[in-house]
């Protein structure tokens, strides 16, 4: 639950749309989640496995693209690439 904190907190300090209740409804056969939505997240969920992959394959050695680290060193290096923008190895 602690990250539900930031957002509840947007939520809670933005100051309320008077044309919300005046907006009609989304059509009812109509999904939650549309088909651009779920496009969007494969998109990003493809460009992420990519991107962590290829960190992983540049942190190992005998890959395509030649590290120098162990195991651990390239496990570590691919949790933390989208926390930490900034890869010793690919530099």
């Amino acid at each position: 639950m602690v990250t539900d904190g930031a957002p509840a907190l947007a939520l809670g300090v933005d100051p309320a749309d008077a044309e919300t209740m005046n907006r009609p409804l989304h059509p009812h056969d109509e999904g939650v989640i549309t088909l651009r939505m779920w496009i969007g997240i494969v998109l990003v969920g493809a460009v992420m496995a990519v991107g962590t992959l290829a960190v992983l394959d540049a942190c190992l050695p005998g890959s395509f693209m030649e590290g120098s680290g162990t195991l651990q060193y390239a496990q570590t290096m691919a949790f933390t690439r989208w926390y930490r923008p900034c890869c010793k190895a690919l530099t």
